[in-house]
């Protein structure tokens, strides 16, 4: 079934304009009206993944070939819920991107002794997270996670993998 209703957000009024609290209210009315025409899609995100930003809501474009944001409205992300709302003029299937580097540039990393064993702590800071590792000999353990905002990699926390696991690890998960 082809869905498809156009919408255009209204342009702020000219500077120097005023109005009157009616002419606010029906054009808020006219808002809504519009509104109740397009979709309301309500998406529940995975617990397992760290949402360390909002995610990007896309949909893909048969004709152009390509992940588009332009008819996605209304966008409202609970962190707390981890759900996502928006609504759309077109039901075309929806993608659920993310900054992959959103978290960079480093802000800083740490290396110091650990006082419990004979390995080392290594600590890196990003824009919103902490990440502690060990390292003792050819083993690294995931320690610390701050910051996180869901239970993401908590399984992975001190066991022993080798660089490259950890690396595996961390990125797919």
């Amino acid at each position: 079934m082809k869905y498809q209703v156009q919408y255009r957000a209204p342009s702020p009024p000219p500077p120097g304009v005023t109005r009157t609290p009616e002419e606010i209210e029906a054009e808020l009315k006219k808002v809504e009206a519009q509104y109740e025409k397009l979709a309301l899609v309500c998406i529940d995100l995975p617990q397992d993944v760290m949402w360390t930003e909002p995610p990007v809501i896309c949909q893909w474009q048969e004709a152009r070939c390509l992940w588009t944001s332009n008819y996605v409205n209304d966008y409202k992300f609970n962190e707390d819920k981890l759900t996502v709302q928006f609504r759309t003029g077109v039901l075309w299937p929806i993608g659920i991107a993310a900054l992959r580097y959103g978290n960079m540039p480093y802000q800083g990393w740490d290396v110091r002794p650990d006082p419990n064993s004979k390995g080392v702590i290594i600590s890196v800071t990003g824009v919103c997270v902490t990440v502690t590792w060990v390292c003792i000999g050819n083993t690294v353990k995931l320690k610390w996670i701050a910051n996180a905002t869901t239970p993401a990699l908590k399984e992975h926390f001190d066991k022993p993998y080798s660089v490259k696991r950890i690396i595996q690890v961390s990125c797919y998960s």
